[in-house]
């Protein structure tokens, strides 16, 4: 996850999230995904959360999703704990 994380947050120890939306392909592939939140805002977690839903495909089963559907979906991010 960390490698998702934006840089910029690392140095700060910001955590926050970012919120897409999108459409449920055949077999459960995401598409058409775009921003739709990121708390806090300027750091580049929506842009996170896009990058680490890139390609997923969804388990229908546990979803409960269908194709044709627009889904909804938030990755938290959490910066690494400093060293010590």
């Amino acid at each position: 996850m960390h490698t998702f994380l934006p840089q910029r947050t690392r140095a700060q120890q910001v955590r926050g999230e970012g919120t897409i939306e999108c459409d449920v392909a055949a077999g459960g592939r995401l598409q058409n995904c775009a921003i739709t939140d990121e708390t806090p805002g300027g750091y580049g977690f929506g842009e996170a959360a896009m990058k680490l839903q890139s390609g997923r495909i969804l388990d229908m089963a546990r979803s409960k999703a269908r194709p044709g559907q627009r889904v909804s979906m938030t990755a938290m991010f959490f910066p690494p704990y400093p060293a010590r």
